[in-house]
């Protein structure tokens, strides 16, 4: 096959920007995850965890897998009031205020769930061929039209919510960007 394989890099760009966003919060205690520097900017805490759960909510409707938010009892112990307004319970469609509402974890526990959510991810691409890339997801719920669209459609998800953490992290003083 000429030039680059599409499904490797798409893998080595997502989960390069995953594994960014989990270094890019490792160390930084609480109040700096759960800080909202700037009216209704939600906080750091807010975006690793919307970031997870999009990823884990696209690899059960998309794979059938189970959601770690679920079968690992994430949503039990953190009883987040609220998520069942938002699409899939991932956050999305919350308003500013609902979502400054939400009573995320501490750092630790909450960079356990991205994790293990971003590891399903992992393990249920890692598994594809190059020839699927095309293939419509089976499940009829699937938001998206094929297993390459999913993969872009978290590229670019990810990096936005990255650029955010990175912004939040400068407005508190801190070095903001994951480039070196």
């Amino acid at each position: 096959m000429a030039g680059p394989d599409l499904l490797a890099q798409l893998k080595d760009e997502t989960f390069g920007a995953l594994r960014l966003l989990l270094e890019n919060v490792a160390g930084l205690s609480d109040a700096q995850v759960n800080a909202r520097p700037g009216g209704t900017l939600p906080s750091i805490a807010f975006h690793v965890w919307h970031s997870a759960r999009w990823v884990d909510y696209d690899c059960e409707v998309c794979a059938g897998v189970p959601q770690v938010w679920l079968s690992r009892g994430f949503a039990e112990r953190w009883q987040l009031a609220g998520i069942e307004q938002s699409d899939g319970g991932t956050g999305t469609g919350l308003s500013d205020d609902q979502a400054a509402a939400l009573r995320l974890p501490g750092t630790h526990e909450l960079l356990a769930y991205a994790s293990d959510a971003f590891a399903l991810l992992e393990e249920t691409v890692a598994r594809l061929e190059a020839g699927e890339l095309a293939l419509r997801p089976d499940r009829r719920e699937s938001p998206v039209e094929s297993v390459e669209a999913l993969l872009f459609g978290h590229l670019t998800h990810v990096n936005r919510h990255l650029g955010m953490v990175e912004a939040i992290k400068g407005l508190q003083g801190m070095h903001g960007t994951a480039t070196r």
